[in-house]
C-alpha cells in the first residue's frame, strides 16, 4: 500500500506552510485523496513526480522557489 502524506507533511517536504498547501489544493494544482471534507491526504507517488519534474527543469533556486516559478506559474510574494 502506498504511503499517504498528511497537509503538514507534504508542507514539510516542499518547504512551504499548510495553508500554502491548502491553497493549492483548492486551486487544483495538487491532486489529493479525500477520505472526507476535512480529511486530505496526498499520494506519495505525485509528490515524486512533483518533485521529479522540479529535478528534471535542472533550476538551482530551493523547491519551494522552484514550484512557484516553473509548476504553479507564479513569482513568489515577499
Amino acid at each position: 500500500m502506498e504511503k499517504l502524506l498528511t497537509v503538514k507533511e507534504l508542507a514539510a517536504v516542499l518547504g512551504v506552510t499548510p495553508t500554502c498547501v491548502y491553497r493549492w489544493l483548492g486551486e487544483k494544482k495538487l491532486t489529493a485523496v479525500r477520505f472526507s471534507k476535512r480529511c486530505v491526504r496526498f499520494r506519495e507517488s505525485d509528490v515524486q513526480e512533483l518533485l521529479q519534474q522540479l529535478t528534471d527543469a535542472g533550476a538551482n533556486a530551493p523547491v519551494h522557489e522552484q514550484l512557484y516559478r516553473k509548476v504553479l506559474g507564479k513569482q513568489r510574494q515577499r
